[in-house]
């Protein structure tokens, strides 16, 4: 404790703690439990989402269906149906089309656990078909049920039944309808707004995975050197892997570049200079390093020195007072280490590289520094987290599964007591990204069923706006109307609709975008897209369902409409 920084234990502050807590929590905690909770808490939220969207466009439809059934129901309460009994059979009629659902969503989930439980890091149940929770299902529907009928119900008892048997067409009324149409927006709103968030979020995310980094991951593999290995292992090692004709290339690293895993700042001072150190990111390489990574030299030459020397990118160099590489090469800077491992060096520039991008977009960008180092001086450290950078020949398989073919054999020799440590560079960049990406695919999923569920919902609408300006069309058509004036009330009231959840959700979806875009210091340049985007989408969805209604309005015998 005495030979730690001073600001590590300044104001009482403790160092290091301990704590305990039940193992049923442990998957939930540090940070992989925190992206899970947040990933769960996505997922309950775009079921409840999902379920109220589902809701809704039900009674939607029943409503719909309550007025194409006014004979009937007129023809019960004339034999002496009560309001009771009316509410128990759209109850029963409710509950019947609700459990063929929870039977098609069972069916479903069960499809769909080990896609889901892979997306959410999680292990796969070992059966669905357990009691509370499909008594907890049957209750669900139960209430659901129950709910949905309410406003159907309703609306059928306060049906005039003499108007109905006469033939007079009833409808639901001025508060009937405003409730419909404000469904409607509401359908349409969610759409809108699962539709915009899905963009935003696969937008940024094509984003991370496209930018520009400054060298090449692409078919690399890190092989991670075990736990207290010797520098006579890693070195036989690494002459091993060399004879095999897949390999191409190999680098020592002190990480996986661009993983993040680990991450060490330093202070330097160029050779006189005083007052404030400038911070750039230390990483530790070999000469190899950066042949392999494919990074090319702006200035200067990589060989092995006796005195301890240096790589900069440009945004280092320009942070430490020099405009061209030319000026840098051979100078000497001071460089002191933060955190533990605090000591001083003096190094010498050697070479000067063009700008490398190895922190996640959720950190801003810093200038690095590559602390070259020869086979030697990295073995002779003996440090277990030393990594084996690999690349393999053009045209040999750089996947995962084939390069553990000839690899392990080889590992195994050296080191038979402990597990290959490979991964592919590219995937472990991705891991800052993994929780982003899974909720992206959530989202996206969630669009596309409101989506469908909006589609649905356009679909009952245009039914019942056709059934009841039927006479209406007839008349305008009559009249020598085109099919697109004789359409224009209705086309009106889809626009309308459509602008009024649009000035709601685009706005929302918005906020909801640049909040979660605000976690990101690289953010992807998109503007207004994502919800133009959904706007277009939710449009053409809503033209696809609503075109069948409305060439049957076209296609309508007048005579017909005008005997109904």
């Amino acid at each position: 404790m005495k030979m730690l920084p001073p600001d590590w234990t300044a104001g009482g502050r403790k160092a290091a703690f301990m704590r305990a807590l039940p193992i049923t929590r442990l998957p939930f905690e540090g940070r992989e439990g925190r992206l899970r909770v947040q990933a769960l808490l996505a997922l309950g939220g775009v079921a409840a989402l999902l379920l109220s969207l589902a809701l809704l466009n039900f009674i939607n439809l029943s409503s719909v269906r309550t007025v194409q059934r006014q004979r009937e129901i007129a023809v019960r309460k004339s034999l002496g149906l009560g309001p009771l009994r009316l509410l128990l059979q759209f109850a029963a009629e409710a509950q019947l089309s609700i459990a063929l659902a929870a039977a098609l969503a069972v069916l479903l989930a069960w499809l769909m656990v080990p896609w889901l439980a892979g997306v959410l890091q999680l292990p796969v149940p070992d059966s669905l078909l357990q009691a509370l929770p499909l008594l907890g299902l049957a209750a669900g529907c139960t209430l659901l049920g129950l709910l949905v009928c309410l406003y159907p119900a309703w609306l059928a008892w306060r049906m005039n039944a003499a108007a109905a048997l006469q033939g007079r067409q009833a409808s639901e009324g001025t508060s009937g309808r405003w409730l419909r149409r404000t469904l409607t927006v509401l359908q349409f709103g969610v759409a809108l707004l699962a539709s915009s968030l899905a963009l935003v979020l696969s937008l940024q995310n094509r984003h991370v995975l496209a930018r520009e980094l400054g060298f090449d991951p692409h078919g690399v593999l890190a092989l991670r050197m075990p736990d207290g290995a010797t520098p006579a292992l890693a070195e036989d090692l690494r002459q091993a892997l060399a004879q095999r004709p897949e390999v191409q290339a190999l680098a020592w690293s002190d990480s996986v570049p661009g993983s993040g895993r680990i991450e060490r700042e330093g202070g330097f001072l160029r050779d006189g200079q005083t007052g404030e150190a400038s911070k750039l990111r230390v990483i530790h390489v070999d000469a190899d390093f950066f042949a392999l990574y494919r990074i090319p030299l702006l200035s200067g030459e990589l060989r092995a020195s006796a005195q301890d020397t240096v790589v900069l990118d440009l945004p280092a160099l320009r942070a430490m007072g020099w405009s061209q590489p030319a000026e840098a090469l051979g100078q000497e800077l001071r460089f002191a280490y933060t955190g533990l491992a605090q000591r001083q060096q003096s190094w010498r520039i050697a070479a000067v590289v063009p700008r490398q991008v190895l922190e996640n977009t959720r950190q801003p960008s810093q200038p690095h520094a590559f602390a070259l180092k020869t086979s030697e001086q990295v073995l002779a450290t003996g440090r277990g987290a030393w990594v084996l950078n690999l690349r393999l020949r053009d045209g040999e398989a750089a996947s995962l599964a084939r390069a553990e073919a000839f690899i392990a054999p080889i590992w195994k020799l050296y080191v038979p007591d402990q597990p290959l440590q490979l991964e592919a560079v590219e995937e472990a960049m991705q891991e800052p990204y993994r929780a982003d990406l899974r909720l992206a695919e959530l989202v996206t999923a969630s669009s596309v069923l409101a989506l469908a569920l909006a589609g649905f919902g356009v679909y009952a609408l245009a039914a019942y706006l056709v059934q009841r300006h039927a006479r209406e069309l007839v008349l305008r058509k009559l009249y020598g109307a085109s099919p697109r004036q004789a359409l224009t009330r209705l086309l009106r009231e889809f626009a309308g609709l459509l602008l009024i959840a649009a000035l709601l959700a685009l706005p929302l979806s918005w906020f909801l975008g640049q909040s979660y875009l605000s976690q990101f210091a690289d953010r992807a340049a998109m503007g207004l897209w994502p919800q133009a985007l959904a706007l277009l989408g939710l449009l053409l969805v809503s033209l696809i369902a609503s075109l069948h209604h409305g060439l049957q309005a076209m296609a309508m015998r007048p005579v017909l409409a005008l005997k109904s």
